[in-house]
């Protein structure tokens, strides 16, 4: 009975979070029908406004100024050069959805200098706007408004004012008119809060890879331990199929292989008797990419190492590429995949008898 909607880059998907930040939610009743409300009252009410007046010494003057009917912003100043700019803003957010309606006028008295602005704002962007003049302009409006939106209503005064003591510039809003949801008497109210998304878990491991049995003269073609120190033993792996499809590399999905991050040099190595490296794979839901580095560790038999089996253990550190701002000292851990490659002393059954 309840609409859930998170105010992320994609607020048509309702509850669901995109992304990690600090985002508005509002939580509605979906029993509704629609209402119209005239004048500032209901929604439009002068206690749903927050209103913030800026001066900057005892001659400037920026009200707002709320009647049954009306919003007027003002400013004025009691001399001729008053100081530094000032002026007045009035917002009101909406809590559901509807559409709005409202005559404006501005004298714009102090023509080329005072400006009027007002306009629909969401998350710091301008979706709407209606009036932006310095000079006298009147008229009307109707607009679409969704849930979270802002009317914001602004009047700026330059700080010289050629009409002083006379004439205050004057943007007056009027004939207010809006239709949107109403609670059918439910015993709820529309709320918003703030979601803080971050994230709090690691790489998943998400497929790993079997021991393999190779020839102990594979050895050398193999192990890590063995590669210059200028050879880097890391590379990137897109963490989930949309980073892999943002990239437009061909075929590329959750788990895949960065094209340019592995060294040649590393790739020879981690083919471990086949033809493509033999990797586990790793994703994560939060990040675009993970980092992920190899350490080799080779145990030869102690008493014969030369005749015995030798073991390499190769184990994968995956590491967020971390795009998520996290909490003060947090950070989330790091996960690992190991295998085992064992070389095994040649016997007779490894010989190749077809070219005899």
């Amino acid at each position: 009975g309840f609409d859930i909607t998170v105010m992320d880059s994609d607020p048509s998907n309702g509850p669901i979070i995109d992304g990690c930040g600090s985002f508005q939610y509002m939580i509605r009743s979906t029993a509704q029908s629609s209402e119209t409300t005239n004048g500032l009252t209901g929604a439009l009410a002068p206690g749903n406004w927050e209103v913030v007046s800026t001066t900057s010494n005892a001659n400037q003057t920026a009200t707002a100024t709320f009647t049954a009917t009306t919003l007027t912003l003002s400013t004025s100043a009691a001399v001729f050069s008053s100081g530094s700019a000032f002026g007045v803003t009035a917002d009101l957010q909406f809590a559901t959805a509807g559409e709005l309606s409202f005559d404006y006028d501005f004298n714009g008295v102090d023509d080329g200098f005072d400006d009027a602005l007002i306009v629909l704002d969401f998350e710091g962007n301008v979706v709407t706007t209606v009036l932006d003049t310095d000079a006298p302009a009147t008229g009307s409006a109707t607009l679409t408004i969704e849930t979270g939106y802002t009317l914001m209503v602004e009047l700026s005064d330059d700080g010289f004012q050629p009409f002083a003591g006379a004439f205050a510039s004057e943007l007056v809003l009027s004939n207010f008119s809006f239709t949107g949801g109403d609670l059918l008497g439910l015993d709820f109210e529309t709320c918003w809060g703030i979601v803080n998304a971050e994230d709090k878990t690691p790489p998943a491991v998400v497929t790993e890879v079997e021991d393999v049995n190779l020839l102990c003269v594979d050895l050398d073609a193999n192990t890590l331990t063995t590669l210059p120190a200028n050879i880097s033993k890391c590379y990137e792996v897109f963490s989930n199929n949309r980073s892999a499809t943002a990239s437009g590399q061909i075929g590329a999905v959750a788990g895949t292989t960065v094209a340019g991050t592995m060294a040649p040099q590393l790739r020879a190595r981690l083919l471990a008797g086949g033809l493509t490296p033999l990797l586990p794979t790793f994703t994560d839901g939060c990040t675009d990419r993970i980092r992920v580095c190899v350490n080799d560790v080779v145990a030869y038999n102690a008493i014969d190492p030369l005749c015995e089996d030798v073991i390499l253990t190769r184990t994968f550190t995956a590491t967020e590429i971390a795009v998520c701002p996290t909490a003060a000292g947090e950070a989330n851990e790091s996960v690992t995949s190991s295998f085992r490659i064992i070389f095994n002393r040649p016997t007779l059954e490894d010989l190749d008898v077809s070219a005899v």
